[in-house]
């Protein structure tokens, strides 16, 4: 069996063995899942070890891995959109970022991140409501908070320059 949803995997072991308890290959299932979550972790263990240490490219493979294992692990999701990030590749932090935010919808620091990916995407409405999400999420989060500040004044400087542009 292949299940990158760790979780539906689980679900499903419990659900035939509901069914059919006497079943030996279902009844081993759970043993299989808890191992790969531990690989999973194992690797992203590394993975934030050699990005640490600035071996950012393999750290980034490692993270993949990590995802291909259980596509819901929320730190190697976060971490991806925070590497594309870096490269400037806007389009595939927002990305990963989205998906970090499903996983983990009570992170102030997700939320952030992903405003920031929007805002380099020109989108600064949907970032500003990343940055009011993350805010309340963390009332005192210092650089969400910034973020919110600076993305407000941006958008109402946009709108007066569409304001004067109608006058002219």
């Amino acid at each position: 069996y292949r299940a990158r949803e760790l979780s539906v995997a689980e679900r499903g072991c419990r659900e035939l063995l509901a069914f059919d308890p006497g079943n030996a290959r279902v009844k081993e299932l759970p043993e299989k899942i808890a191992r790969l979550k531990q690989v999973a972790v194992a690797v992203l263990a590394e993975a934030l070890k050699l990005q640490e240490s600035g071996h950012t490219e393999d750290a980034l493979w490692l993270f993949q891995k990590v995802l291909e294992i259980d596509s819901t692990n929320f730190e190697a999701q976060h971490q991806l959109g925070l590497f594309h990030f870096r490269q400037r590749n806007f389009k595939l932090a927002e990305q990963s970022l989205r998906k970090a935010v499903e996983i983990n919808g009570n992170s102030a620091g997700a939320f952030n991140n992903l405003g920031s990916a929007l805002a380099g995407l020109g989108r600064l409405s949907e970032a500003l409501e990343c940055y009011s999400r993350a805010t309340s999420i963390k009332p005192d989060y210092t650089t969400a908070l910034k973020n919110l500040a600076n993305t407000k004044a941006a958008l109402e400087r946009q709108k007066q320059a569409e304001l004067a542009a109608r006058d002219k």
